[in-house]
C-alpha cells in the first residue's frame, strides 16, 4: 500500500511538473496509456537524451499498475537519467521509485521462497504419509512388534500434522505477499488534479 502511494506520488510529481503535453510520448503518458507511451518512447531516440523523458519513461516501466512493468528497464533507465543528469530535478524521485523497485523485487524473491518451501514440505508430507500406509499394511508381527510400529506411526502423524500446520502457515503468508502484490497491480486511478 505504501509502495502504490509512492508510485501515486512520483506519477503525480511528474504530471505536475509538466507545463504542456510536446510529445506523443507525453500525452500517452499523462492519459495513463503506459503501454502506448512505451511505443513512442522507443520510436524517439531523441527523448532518450532528454531529462523528463527519460524520468517518464522510468516511471512507464517501475509503476507495478503499469501493463508493461519492468523492473530492470525502469532501473536502466534511472541509471541513465542519472549518469546523464547528474543533479537532476528527479534525483529524489528517481531514489525513491529506485527503492520500491528493490522492495517489489524483495518481495517477490520471498514469495518464491515460500512456493519453494510449501513444495518441499508438500513433498515431505506425501512421502511421510506413504511411508505410513506402507506401515499399516504391513503390520503382521508379534505385540511388541505392533506396538513399536504404532509409536513409529504416531511420530510420524506428530511430523505431518507439524509439517502440515507449517504448510498452512506458508501457504497464508504466500496468499498475503500475493495480495500485497495484487494491490499493486490494481489499474490506475484516473489522473491527479493538477495543482494552480
Amino acid at each position: 500500500m505504501r509502495a502504490d502511494i509512492r508510485t501515486v506520488g512520483l506519477i503525480a510529481f511528474a504530471l505536475a511538473s509538466a507545463c504542456a503535453t510536446a510529445t506523443p510520448f507525453d500525452q500517452h503518458f499523462e492519459a495513463h496509456r503506459y503501454e502506448a507511451a512505451a511505443r513512442a518512447f522507443h520510436a524517439s531516440p531523441e527523448l532518450h537524451e532528454q531529462e523528463r523523458a527519460l524520468f517518464r519513461a522510468a516511471l512507464t516501466y517501475g509503476s507495478p499498475q503499469s501493463p508493461v512493468f519492468n523492473p530492470d528497464s525502469a532501473r536502466a533507465l534511472i541509471e541513465r537519467l542519472q549518469r546523464l543528469y547528474p543533479k537532476t530535478r528527479y534525483r529524489d524521485e528517481a531514489h525513491r521509485l529506485a527503492a520500491l523497485l528493490e522492495e517489489v523485487q524483495r518481495l517477490e524473491d520471498r514469495a518464491e521462497r515460500h512456493e519453494r518451501e510449501v513444495e518441499r514440505l508438500t513433498q515431505e508430507v506425501a512421502e511421510l504419509r506413504r511411508h505410513i500406509a506402507w506401515l499399516e499394511t504391513h503390520v503382521e508381527v508379534r505385540d511388541e512388534m505392533l506396538d513399536m510400529l504404532r509409536q513409529v506411526i504416531e511420530r510420524l502423524e506428530g511430523e505431518a500434522r507439524y509439517k502440515d500446520g507449517r504448510i498452512r502457515a506458508l501457504q497464508e503468508e504466500l496468499d498475503r505477499l500475493k495480495e500485497i502484490d495484487l494491490g499493486r497491480a490494481a489499474p490506475p486511478r484516473g489522473p491527479p488534479a493538477r495543482p494552480d
